[in-house]
């Protein structure tokens, strides 16, 4: 007999990501048809000012490693993830729009004029932790570490905030195939900052085992945050995916689904895409 593998992102599907939902201390929100974002209970208009809310877009609009581009007078984002575009286009839908990002600052547009954060230190992903971290300057002059990645990796350092409710909102989201995301943030000191930025100097300094350095020092960076949400991205199937693996399975070709996603995005892409059926038995093999 012969075999398949197939990868999810970019090969079942279109790898053209669609911001579809977000959960905000507790409270699920959606995009609706015409792009707007409407609480998921009874789809009344969301307010976006309130203030819980809007930190969030905020998070969205800044945690990131997006760059703009402008062509004839029309801003652009430019990303190497489908995801990080699509939340930072999401928040400019809400009334928070990236607008530049540099060495030393970001800006974005909120309630009509620009605020600077001052741009300290990035803590890229990585697949060990699975997660990107950022600390910034805000205009008030408050140091702010914001953290986003997957859930199994961010919820575990998170020791404030909706943590149970964020965690089941991601396994309905997952359920429903959206590729998911969780944000956290805290407030750093000033006097906290100076170690952290020694701990980062002297990561960026390391001639040896730099990156067994980084390790230590995210680790100890990223720590006693607070959750403050969650995002469900939709990536459509490619036309023609449902039809195909039908076709390959009658014709007797084992097919493999390789895939990152939390287990129940997977189940719910596969069962889509007609991967599995109903008919089908299903047993799962996880880590503990």
């Amino acid at each position: 007999s012969s075999g398949i593998n197939a990868e999810y992102g970019g090969t079942l599907t279109e790898n053209e990501l669609v911001f579809r939902k977000c959960s905000v201390e507790g409270v699920k929100y959606a995009s609706s048809t015409d792009g707007t974002l409407v609480l998921e209970a009874d789809q009344t208009p969301a307010d976006l000012n309130d203030r819980v809310l809007k930190d969030f877009m905020i998070a969205m609009s800044l945690c990131h490693s997006v760059f703009t581009t402008e062509y004839q007078g029309v801003l652009n984002y430019e990303a190497s993830s489908p995801d990080e575009k699509a939340l930072v286009e999401a928040a400019a839908m809400c009334g928070v729009k990236f607008m530049f990002s540099s060495r030393n600052s970001r800006k974005i547009k909120l309630d009509g004029h620009l605020d600077r954060y001052e741009f300290l230190h990035i803590l890229p992903f990585d697949n060990t932790r699975k997660r990107m971290s950022i600390i910034l300057r805000d205009p008030s002059g408050k140091v702010l570490l914001l953290c986003k990645g997957a859930e199994s990796s961010v919820l575990e350092i998170c020791e404030t905030g909706c943590i149970d409710v964020t965690r089941q909102h991601v396994d309905d989201y997952a359920a429903e195939g959206l590729r998911t995301l969780v944000f956290a943030m805290r407030e750093i000191s000033e006097e906290d900052y100076a170690k952290v930025d020694e701990l980062m100097l002297d990561c960026l300094n390391a001639i040896n085992d730099r990156e067994a350095k980084e390790q230590l020092a995210f680790k100890s960076i990223e720590d006693k945050l607070c959750c403050i949400g969650a995002t469900g991205v939709e990536d459509r199937l490619q036309d023609g995916v449902l039809e195909t693996i039908s076709a390959l399975k009658e014709g007797g070709v084992k097919l493999w689904v390789l895939t990152g996603d939390k287990m129940e995005t997977a189940v719910n892409i596969s069962q889509s895409c007609n991967h599995f059926t109903s008919s089908m038995k299903l047993h799962f093999l996880t880590a503990r």
